[in-house]
C-alpha cells in the first residue's frame, strides 16, 4: 500500500514538474524595452522588424510634413500627407499608430493620406 502511494506521489510530482517546466519555456516573456518612446521630438515604435520613428517636421491642417525614420536614422522618408478623416484635432506626433507608405492611421481610426514621398539616407 505504501508502494502505490510512493507511485503516485512520484507521478504527481513529475507531471507538476514537467508543467512547471513546459509553462516556462513556452511563456513569451515582455521585455523590458518600452513599446513606444519619444527621444528628440521622434516618436519611436519598437516592433520585431526594428524601431520606425516619427516626426511632425510642419503642419498647416490639414497637411502635415512627416519624416518617418527606420533604424535609428539610417534611412528616412519625408512625406506630405492630408488628413483623412471625421474626427480631425490638432494633430500630434503620439496620435500615430503605423505606417504603410501610403497612409499614416492614427488612434481615432482617421488617417492621414501620403500625397508625396521623398526617400532619404544619412550615408
Amino acid at each position: 500500500m505504501i508502494k502505490i502511494f510512493k507511485y503516485i506521489f512520484f507521478v504527481f510530482i513529475f507531471i507538476v514538474l514537467g508543467t512547471v517546466i513546459y509553462a516556462v519555456s513556452v511563456i513569451d516573456v515582455e521585455q523590458d524595452t518600452p513599446r513606444a518612446e519619444i527621444i528628440d521630438e521622434i516618436f519611436w515604435h519598437n516592433g520585431l522588424d526594428g524601431r520606425t520613428g516619427f516626426k511632425i517636421i510642419s503642419s498647416e491642417p490639414p497637411i502635415y510634413n512627416i519624416r518617418v525614420y527606420y533604424n535609428l536614422d539610417d534611412v528616412y522618408v519625408d512625406t506630405k500627407s492630408k488628413y483623412i478623416g471625421k474626427n480631425f484635432k490638432k494633430l500630434d506626433v503620439t496620435s500615430i499608430i503605423a505606417f504603410d507608405g501610403n497612409a499614416f492611421f492614427l488612434k481615432n481610426n482617421d488617417h492621414l493620406k501620403v500625397i508625396n514621398t521623398l526617400i532619404n539616407s544619412n550615408d
